[in-house]
């Protein structure tokens, strides 16, 4: 606990206080108790595994088109996976194993010391990087990689691969974070690696390209075993953090779902399939014994615990505790939804990126529920009901198989969708307010563009040039791009007047539609927030001229009180405003920045006015705050003074004080 995170705790009323004591001693004890069971046991080994029962077929991945993926994208990154390079947080297109060179972040590097690693058969390199505890069965492991293909190279998924810092799978999950002593390291890194969103976009690769779908699915079933190998249960970077390990339980369950439908050549054979099962059940495990839950306060990290808990169980059946987890997933989902998108279809984080996260989240778990069979709900409906010392309890409910998802749910979907399409620019792109780390809960279509490998070094400074760049060009993921999500959306609605992005991400289109086409809900009228009050014009001392041609009459506004975010848009020009400053967003307006009054303007597809981004969270603290700072948005800025305090301790980076109000006195579709 850092000073700033004590310091918020003592302004709580004293039985708050207590109760956030009491909770901590818990979970100290807790920790310390899983940490030793998992260092000491290895809970991969399915002998000693209650019965489990996957269930197969849950998506059907032939019911899904897949063909409009453009085949020279699709084949780049085929190559790029499946020669283990990855894009992720800046890194650029770069290999990551035991023996690779860093890159560097901002001349930040580390020695990983597995550089004179020697991979031998036997699997004896394992005993340099894991617990005694869990060489042997890892060795096992080893054996089955080298037998699907001999020349596999294994990936090091402890490995910051920026800057080359690595993490130890030698010590529990818990014990991670101390090991961040340094600028430079992050965390985020190996986690956004492992969630393994590039598995079933691998498995729809493969449906396309016939021609190499055998060593596709070979190639699933090595890197899937390799993440096994070296990631026993609960030790660890990679169990660390709890929504990473819930969005990974999504992403294998799935993957798995696809590649099997595709595997005529009994290549994930049924040890490969009940080592995966296994090890999708311990996810469920570990996520139910580490929710990152505080008293009722929940963030977007909850809901990914919740909605890898959702897939986790939804695929896997034949026992109580699937049973039980199936039914308090689907309470949570329902209780979360209200607590995290207010009315309007914005959501309490403050932040237009982590609206499209948490959408993710909510829309796909509520929709692999309705996969799950009636027989199935109606039996855990009736499950007594149960309470928890530092988690939510469970409360006996009737579930109506039938109407899962009801109208009053359906409403939030079409809301969330208004709400992507008021903070959509012209172009496609987003307004970026507050944070933006890039997060999904799941990457199917390819979003972004080839340019040229110059144009990419000269784009992005932190990339560096190395010999596996032997290509001509650069795939360019773009990340402020949600017009997947506004698909997935219309899958409930299949509204083309409304959400008109589906032709262009069929697969995030119909998955939703195909598993819950029985539901057919109404349109729900948009709420127009028109509010006008006698106001003094202000003077700028700072200002810029250009000429547009507007046709004012096609403008429309957008207001989306409860956010705190207005945009006044046609199919040329783009205007948007933010001043999120509700206190009933997240408690420590985490991912929110000093973007009060802050303008984003478009016209013809090129940005006039832009919000800088995000950056990076916790390497650099200084790099942080000042991209979260007044100073660098395009909003009214006195000298150095914040809008908003910004804590400068690294414990710190996630919370922002409260001290700014904020009203609208104007707003029509041509005033602000």
């Amino acid at each position: 606990m850092n000073l700033t995170q004590l310091k918020l705790i003592l302004k709580q009323p004293l039985p708050i206080i207590l109760k956030k004591i009491r909770t901590l001693i818990y979970e100290k004890i807790t920790h310390k108790w899983l940490s030793y069971k998992y260092r000491t046991n290895d809970y991969r080994n399915t002998s000693s595994s209650p019965t489990i029962i996957l269930n197969k077929g849950l998506v059907d991945l032939y019911k899904i088109q897949t063909t409009y993926i453009n085949t020279a994208v699709q084949d780049y990154l085929i190559k790029m996976y499946t020669s283990h390079r990855f894009d992720l947080l800046g890194s650029g297109w770069v290999k990551n194993s035991y023996h690779s060179t860093p890159i560097g972040i901002e001349c930040i590097l580390f020695e990983s010391g597995t550089e004179n690693i020697k991979l031998d058969e036997n699997g004896e390199w394992l005993n340099r990087i894991l617990n005694k505890n869990h060489v042997v069965f890892s060795r096992k492991i080893w054996k089955e990689i080298l037998s699907t293909n001999a020349n596999y190279t294994p990936i090091d998924w402890q490995k910051d691969y920026k800057c080359g810092f690595r993490f130890d799978a030698k010590l529990p999950y818990i014990e991670q974070t101390k090991l961040v002593d340094s600028k430079g390291i992050d965390l985020k890194m190996p986690w956004e690696l492992s969630r393994l969103q590039h598995l079933p976009q691998l498995a729809i690769f493969a449906k396309n390209n016939t021609e190499n779908q055998i060593d596709i699915i070979k190639e699933f079933r090595c890197q899937l075993l390799d993440f096994i190998m070296t990631n026993p249960i609960g030790m660890g970077v990679n169990w660390s953090c709890t929504m990473d390990v819930g969005i990974r339980a999504a992403n294998i369950a799935l993957a798995l779902d696809w590649f099997i439908q595709l595997d005529t050549e009994n290549i994930l054979d049924d040890w490969f399939k009940n080592i995966v099962t296994n090890y999708l059940f311990q996810h469920g495990n570990h996520i139910f014994n580490n929710f990152e839950y505080k008293e009722g306060l929940t963030s977007n990290h909850y809901l990914g615990n919740i909605a890898g808990l959702t897939f986790v169980s939804s695929y896997l059946k034949g026992n109580k505790q699937l049973d039980f987890w199936l039914a308090y997933a689907i309470q949570e989902l329902k209780n979360e939804l209200p607590k995290q998108f207010f009315k309007d279809g914005s959501n309490f984080e403050g932040s237009t990126a982590y609206h499209r996260l948490s959408g993710e989240m909510f829309i796909y778990s509520f929709t692999i529920i309705n996969s799950v069979s009636e027989d199935r709900l109606q039996t855990i409906s009736q499950l007594p009901s149960k309470k928890y010392f530092t988690k939510a309890a469970y409360k006996k409910t009737t579930l109506n198989p039938s109407i899962l998802i009801t109208q009053e749910i359906a409403e939030y979907f079409y809301k969330m969708g208004e709400f992507s399409q008021a903070y959509r620019k012209p172009n496609g792109n987003i307004s970026q307010v507050g944070d933006n780390d890039s997060g999904r809960f799941f990457k199917f279509t390819p979003c972004g563009e080839f340019i040229s490998l110059n144009q990419a070094f000269d784009s992005y400074v932190n990339y560096k040039k190395t010999d596996e760049y032997t290509e001509n060009n650069f795939w360019n993921e773009n990340h402020i791009n949600h017009d997947s999500f506004i698909a997935a959306i219309n899958g409930f609605f299949n509204d083309s007047t409304k959400f008109d992005y589906s032709n262009n991400y069929k697969v995030e289109f119909q998955i939703i539609k195909n598993l819950v086409q029985l539901f057919t809900y109404p349109n729900f009228s948009p709420d127009i927030v028109t509010k006008e009050t006698n106001v003094t014009d202000l003077a700028f001392k700072q200002s810029f001229s250009k000429d547009f041609k507007i046709n004012t009459q096609s403008l429309q506004l957008n207001c989306f009180s409860d956010f705190g975010f207005i945009s006044i848009t046609n199919d040329v020009f783009y205007l948007s405003i933010s001043f999120g400053a509700n206190h009933q967003s997240h408690h420590s307006w985490g991912h929110q920045h000093n973007d009060k009054l802050a303008i984003e303007i478009q016209y013809n597809g090129e940005d006039i006015l832009t919000d800088p981004g995000t950056y990076i969270y916790t390497p650099l603290p200084e790099k942080r705050n000042l991209f979260r700072s007044t100073f660098i948005h395009n909003t009214i800025n006195i000298g150095n003074q914040e809008q908003n305090s910004l804590a400068h301790a690294k414990g710190g980076l996630f919370n922002v004080a409260k001290n700014t109000t904020t009203k609208i006195l104007k707003a029509t579709s041509t005033h602000l």
